[in-house]
């Protein structure tokens, strides 16, 4: 099983992880529309990686499912698990990434963004950041793909389920294993990674129907 380690807005992170009770499904975007994400499967781990200088894993859900999306139906579909708390901040910060990105936008614009959906999502406390993979490094834009069996990749997964298991909310493994996982020495005990079958949830559906009627307009 693979899973994808993602560079993460810091803003995003603390507004989600501040929700009560814990938001389960987020739309992790891109301020870009230009490429599909092909990284892992639906199913698969999808970690958010902040940036530096805290450079941690905070936390970690499942990739559900991509669509391509104007920003305001990414706002009406997904709303505050966008990770902001209205239309206009989340506009804003787009349009700031997409210059820093040398994209030229019409402030006016209906811009489309890339919207991942992550559901079953984990937010950790400052304690509990996983270090990143001692190979995450270099200029490393969005993220990178890793093999969760070996290496790195099987270590920063371990301690993400250990972490993860603890929360009485997360349905990640049966509730009769939380605690063997949790206490598990790092060496084993956590058995083979498993890919989980994601939720399609009324976000996923409504997003899917949206980029039919966008496409039939056009």
């Amino acid at each position: 099983m693979r899973g994808y380690v993602a560079n993460t807005d810091y803003d995003w992170f603390t507004f989600l992880r501040a929700i009560e009770p814990p938001i389960d499904e987020v739309n992790f975007w891109r301020p870009g529309s230009e490429t599909s994400f092909r990284a892992v499967d639906p199913g698969e781990p999808f970690f958010f990686k902040l940036k530096a200088p805290r450079n941690a894993i905070a936390g970690f859900g499942y990739f559900a499912h991509f669509s391509l999306l104007p920003v305001s139906m990414a706002w009406e579909i997904y709303r505050e698990a966008n990770g902001a708390r209205t239309f206009g901040q989340i506009r804003e910060r787009l349009l700031r990434f997409r210059s820093r990105f040398g994209m030229e936008t019409d402030p006016k614009q209906d811009f489309w963004i890339g919207c991942i959906l992550v559901n079953q999502t984990v937010f950790f406390r400052e304690d509990e950041w996983v270090r990143v993979p001692d190979d995450f490094t270099g200029p490393i834009v969005q993220g990178k793909t890793y093999d969760l069996s070996r290496g790195e990749g099987e270590r920063i997964w371990l301690e993400c389920v250990a972490r993860a298991a603890r929360r009485p909310y997360w349905i990640g493994v049966p509730t009769e294993q939380r605690s063997m996982v949790a206490d598990a020495p790092m060496g084993g005990g956590y058995g083979l990674p498993k890919m989980v079958r994601p939720r399609l949830a009324n976000a996923a559906f409504e997003s899917r129907c949206s980029i039919r009627t966008a496409v039939d307009a056009l």
